[in-house]
């Protein structure tokens, strides 16, 4: 439990700017049309500024500070992000999980995307929503 006076800082990736995420889930959805993988639906389905603030006070936290932070992060090699985007997180295992595709299709077809989208080497614009709340 929060102490009063604690702070309760988090973040949040914008999920309409940060279009590596959704290229990334559009790309697995390809390969399990019937059930595709969430992983990345879910790191950018809570990202809308007014809803995350009415939580926070709903539940009693003041003195919100909320402040956006946006950058473009070069890539020297798309097709080694791509890889990452596959094998470094929890995407493999639904992707293990489903069977039938081997893993390095989907990283493939994602490398190609990504290469479509930004480049290669690539510049990925990035943008987190950052969110600070007091206990009272």
């Amino acid at each position: 439990m929060l102490a009063p006076g604690g702070r309760y800082v988090f973040s949040v990736w914008d999920g309409d700017y940060n279009r590596h995420g959704r290229i990334a889930d559009e790309v697995a959805a390809q390969f399990f049309p019937t059930d595709p993988p969430q992983f990345y639906r879910v790191t950018t389905s809570y990202n809308k500024i007014d809803p995350i603030k009415d939580s926070l006070s709903d539940v009693g936290f003041i003195d919100l500070r909320i402040a956006v932070l946006a950058r473009e992060k070069h890539v020297a090699d798309i097709s080694a992000f791509a890889r990452a985007m596959v094998y470094g997180n929890p995407l493999i295992d639904m992707i293990r999980t489903r069977g039938g595709v081997d893993p390095e299709q989907v990283v493939n077809a994602l490398g190609e995307a990504f290469a479509r989208e930004f480049g290669n080497p690539g510049h990925l614009p990035q943008r987190a929503i950052l969110f600070e709340a007091t206990r009272p």
